[in-house]
């Protein structure tokens, strides 16, 4: 199936796409650069898909097979990724802007220099991400689990990091001014060179 003909079968129905997709395991379908804003794509399976530069601005993905998907430098703002298993994704430098990411697992996702302003992330498993350079400013990260998380670099300011367990993670040189850091666990959390607002309070559990 040429590039063309797979973009009008993922449009048109997403019943016929999965079943091309059974009968077809060794197909990877090439999407790159391709026009799904608003593209209603629930429970699409993308396993393995290049998406790379792809267009899903508020697009709805919820429950969509994502595993191992190469979105890279692509544009997710906005887009409904509820309760989606993001393992292995390629999200460098994607903008997830405003994107609803609420109970998502990105364990491990390498997420540096991604756009994740205004984001919600409520409850996400965020294990291990890569989060260098990220922009997180107004990000809801209540409850978030950002254990070993890399957030060097980081824009959080004024996110939500309320009851956020953020042990072991690398913090340093993080813009936290702003950032509701109520109840959050630092242990053995990586501090130097961050920014903080005097302001907040920060809660070290477990020392």
């Amino acid at each position: 199936m040429n590039k063309e003909e797979s973009i009008k079968l993922l449009k048109e129905s997403i019943a016929d796409w999965n079943k091309y997709r059974k009968d077809n395991p060794n197909w990877i379908p090439d999407l790159r650069q391709v026009d799904l804003r608003q593209a209603d794509l629930r429970r699409a399976n993308l396993w393995r898909a290049n998406l790379r530069q792809v267009d899903l601005s508020d697009a709805n993905l919820r429950q969509a097979n994502l595993i191992t998907t190469n979105l890279s430098e692509g544009n997710l703002s906005g887009a409904n990724l509820w309760r989606v298993n993001l393992r292995h994704v390629d999200f460098m430098e994607v903008d997830l802007s405003k994107a609803n990411l609420v109970t998502t697992n990105l364990s491990g996702v390498d997420l540096r220099q991604a756009d994740l302003w205004e984001a919600d992330l409520w409850k996400a498993d965020l294990r291990r991400v890569d989060l260098r350079q990220a922009d997180l400013k107004f990000a809801d990260l209540r409850g978030a689990d950002l254990r070993g998380a890399n957030l060097n670099d980081a824009n959080l300011n004024d996110a939500n990091l309320r009851q956020a367990d953020l042990r072991q993670a690398d913090l340093s040189k993080a813009n936290l001014t702003g950032a509701n850091l109520s109840g959050v666990n630092l242990m053995d959390t990586e501090l130097d060179g961050a920014i903080f607002n005097e302001k907040y309070i920060l809660s070290k559990e477990g020392q």
